[in-house]
């Protein structure tokens, strides 16, 4: 009898396992970047660098010459009409200097300006320098949006710090 659960618990173990390993993907509303692929991202090559990774090769930084990092680009009428109400963002980000100004940004953009915006502030994430370390925001996308807008995510920093960010995850819900 004891052999007969000790094999029902592997098997129930087993079948808990294999339901979470389900992949999530841009089909769930879940956008990854490591840098290595530029997927949905402008494709600036000039603030991409293989000087620091979280994972894999390449990072994205901003610096003397970029205030904005690689951005995120997904149009707003298109993330509406899949019924998202809100975007999750978190990356990882190696700050050198502790007094470089940034943020996390997320946004909901067009020409004729925002129609949402959220920044988090490095400063609440980062407690070293020479680190990687996790930040995050959330945005709740509005109602309507003029035409055109698009739902941005980006790095900026505006005394153009040296700061790299790797493994960014933008998770669009319902």
């Amino acid at each position: 009898m004891k052999n007969i659960l000790q094999k029902l618990s592997i098997v129930f173990l087993l079948f808990i396992v294999s339901c979470g390993d389900k992949n999530q993907t841009a089909d769930d509303g879940i956008y990854f970047q490591d840098f290595d692929n530029l997927r949905f991202w402008a494709r600036d090559e000039w603030n991409l660098t293989n000087e620091m990774a979280h994972s894999g090769d390449f990072s994205a930084k901003t610096d003397s010459n970029a205030e904005y990092s690689q951005t995120f680009q997904m149009e707003y009428s298109y993330a509406k009409s899949k019924g998202y109400k809100a975007v999750q963002v978190t990356a990882w980000l190696y700050v050198t200097n502790m007094n470089a100004k940034a943020g996390l940004v997320a946004s909901v953009e067009s020409a004729s300006g925002s129609a949402a915006y959220e920044s988090a502030d490095i400063i609440n994430f980062i407690t070293a320098p020479n680190q990687w370390e996790k930040i995050s925001v959330f945005l709740k996308l509005p109602e309507s949006a003029p035409d055109g807008s698009n739902i941005k995510v980006y790095l900026w920093s505006p005394n153009k710090g040296k700061i790299f960010i790797d493994d960014v995850t933008v998770k669009l819900a319902k």
